[in-house]
């Protein structure tokens, strides 16, 4: 990164934090303001207090919503930064087919195991069975 670029990079750095420090203010004022109102309303209801109530609400939407869609800008933006630097598309669908591959088939229906075919292979006798079902004492070996 050449000289013009660092300062560019930095100048819009400074830009974002000092923007995204401003719609923080704001959300946080709104805030403020709407739990006044809020706290009025519960010590003594008028129905003045209702469309102020409103509108501070609709301002404390308005301001999480242009936080959201900043928070979903900069995931995008690291999203890309990290995904440029996978070299090429190819290894990303590599690497997406081979974690798809692990996922294995959804079926609507699971066939249940056909115990018929199971008994006519090795079959534990009971006292095997409870034998494998028994507790198990450390340092005791027969």
């Amino acid at each position: 990164m050449g000289k013009g670029e660092a300062t560019k990079t930095f100048v819009l750095k400074e830009l974002n934090l000092r923007e995204f420090k401003t719609v923080k203010g704001n959300i946080d004022k709104a805030r403020m303001e709407w739990r006044i109102v809020q706290e009025e309303v519960t010590k003594q209801y008028t129905n003045a207090l209702i469309p102020q109530e409103k509108s501070l609400l609709q301002n404390l939407e308005k301001w999480s919503s242009i936080e959201e869609n900043i928070l979903r800008q900069k995931s995008r933006a690291i999203l890309i930064k990290h995904a440029t630097r996978l070299h090429d598309l190819k290894e990303i669908e590599e690497i997406v087919s081979f974690y798809q591959s692990l996922m294995g088939v959804s079926q609507s229906n699971l066939p249940a195991v056909d115990r018929r075919i199971t008994n006519q292979g090795p079959v534990l006798l009971h006292q095997q069975q409870l034998d494998l079902c028994a507790e198990i004492m450390l340092g005791v070996f027969p």
